[in-house]
C-alpha cells in the first residue's frame, strides 16, 4: 500500500453532497488545528530528552539550561529545528522510518524483559507476567515475529523501503557512537 496525504475533507465532498465543500474545509481546519496541538504537545514532551541529557552530561550543557518559568528553551528551540528538517521529508517515508525506529525500540523492550527475567526471577512490581522465563521468552519473541514481518515487508516497498533502511541504519549505527564520545567526554 503507497500512503498518500488527504482522505477526511474528500470523503465529506463525496458523501456529502453540496454541503460536502463546506463540511470539508471544517475537517480540513479541525485536522490543522489538531496537527497544530499535537505538533506542540509532541515539541514539549520530547524536548525534555535532550535536556535531561544534557543534565546527565551526555549532550552539550547549553540544552540543560531552564529559563526564569523553568522551561528549557534551548532544548525546545533545538528540537523544533530538527523538527523542520524532518518537515521536508515526505509523509511516506517518515511512516516507514518511524516503525522501523520504534520497532527497534520494541525489539530491545523485549529483550530486556528477558534479560530481567533471567536475571531476577523474583522481581515484583505492580505487574507481573504469571509465566516463568521460558514463556517469557517465547511471549517477548511472538511480538518480534510480527515486527521483523512488518519490517520485511516495508523493505520489499521499492518506493520507501530503501531510503528508510539508509536513514535509520545510519541512525542507529551513529547512537553508539555518539553515546561513546559523550561518555569519554564526561569522564574525562
Amino acid at each position: 500500500t503507497t500512503w498518500t496525504e488527504g482522505g477526511w475533507p474528500q470523503i465529506a465532498v463525496s458523501v456529502s453532497g453540496s454541503a460536502g465543500r463546506w463540511i470539508a474545509i471544517w475537517i480540513g481546519l479541525g485536522g490543522m488545528i489538531s496537527a497544530l496541538a499535537l505538533f506542540n504537545a509532541l515539541l514539549l514532551g520530547y524536548s525534555r530528552i535532550p535536556f535531561v541529557l544534557a543534565n546527565d552530561g551526555l549532550l552539550p550543557r547549553p540544552l540543560a539550561k531552564l529559563d526564569v518559568r523553568g522551561t528549557p528553551r534551548t532544548a525546545i528551540i533545538v528540537s523544533a529545528v530538527f523538527y523542520s528538517v524532518f518537515a521536508l521529508v515526505s509523509f511516506g517515508k517518515l511512516v516507514v522510518a518511524d516503525v522501523l525506529l520504534y520497532s527497534i525500540a520494541l525489539f530491545l523492550e523485549f529483550g530486556a524483559l528477558v534479560q530481567l527475567r533471567k536475571t531476577e526471577p523474583l522481581l515484583r512490581g505492580v505487574f507481573r507476567i504469571p509465566l516463568g522465563r521460558t514463556g517469557v521468552a517465547v511471549l517477548a519473541t511472538l511480538p518480534m515475529i510480527v515486527l521483523a514481518g512488518v519490517v520485511c515487508i516495508s523493505f520489499t516497498d521499492g518506493e520507501y523501503g530503501l531510503l528508510a533502511i539508509i536513514g535509520t541504519a545510519v541512525a542507529v549505527a551513529t547512537g553508539p557512537v555518539m553515546y561513546r564520545m559523550a561518555r569519554d567526554r564526561r569522564t574525562s
